[in-house]
């Protein structure tokens, strides 16, 4: 009796332990890219992977080195982690999420301020939907980060800069457009300008007239 219940306690600190190994399949962290990119090896194949569902501050906008040092600090060079991948961008990188110690490292950097939530990424993590939103909400509250910077959201940032996010093709695919594209697409159907000016960019010549003065933004009264 004394030696099971000797072994109930090791299996149960070995599960509270923190270093539980991930269910998804084990990956090699060769470099971390950026705030949200990283590249892995698997199977002596490299990949690049875009952290899913989070956006992070380009590296050389206001807060993107930083993003970066703390993404090296949780998974640096050499450290395995678990890839939970979501889908494949068409110019073959991965969208996907990396966990490590069984924690996730996308929500972790959102929880510490160092990634925002990506509102049209977010279906890919409809499992934890309400954490990021919520961790997002609290790392806003506390000025952690990214929210102390007072900086331009991430994808304003690459727009206004010229600057193409690496998940272009994935991020304007019509399988992520709003539901009225299939009909017409009218300003109030849009939640964000971000949402507006992907549609506007997903259509040539702008067939749901979304830029009336033809400036190259969307529904100018969301921007």
């Amino acid at each position: 009796m004394i030696r099971q219940l000797f072994l109930l306690i090791i299996v149960f600190l070995t599960a509270c332990n923190g270093t539980s190994v991930s269910s998804y399949p084990a990956v090699d962290v060769i470099e971390v890219r950026d705030g949200d990119t990283i590249t892995v090896q698997e199977n002596q194949t490299t990949t690049a992977i875009k952290l899913a569902c989070i956006d992070a501050p380009e590296t050389s906008q206001q807060g993107g080195q930083e993003a970066t040092n703390y993404l090296k600090q949780l998974i640096s060079a050499g450290k395995t982690v678990g890839l939970k991948k979501i889908r494949e961008a068409s110019n073959g990188i991965t969208v996907g999420e990396i966990y490590r110690n069984g924690d996730s490292i996308n929500l972790k950097l959102v929880q510490q301020g160092q990634a925002v939530v990506d509102p049209l990424l977010l279906e890919a993590c409809s499992d934890k939907r309400e954490q990021f939103l919520v961790a997002e909400q609290r790392a806003k509250s506390a000025n952690l980060g990214f929210w102390r910077q007072g900086s331009r959201m991430p994808w304003e940032y690459r727009q206004q800069e010229g600057i193409e996010p690496e998940t272009t093709n994935f991020g304007t695919s019509t399988n992520r457009l709003p539901p009225c594209v299939d009909n017409d697409c009218d300003c109030f159907d849009f939640s964000s300008h971000r949402e507006a000016q992907r549609v506007l960019e997903a259509f040539s010549g702008d067939p749901h007239r979304l830029d009336a003065d033809g400036n190259g933004i969307a529904c100018d009264n969301l921007y």
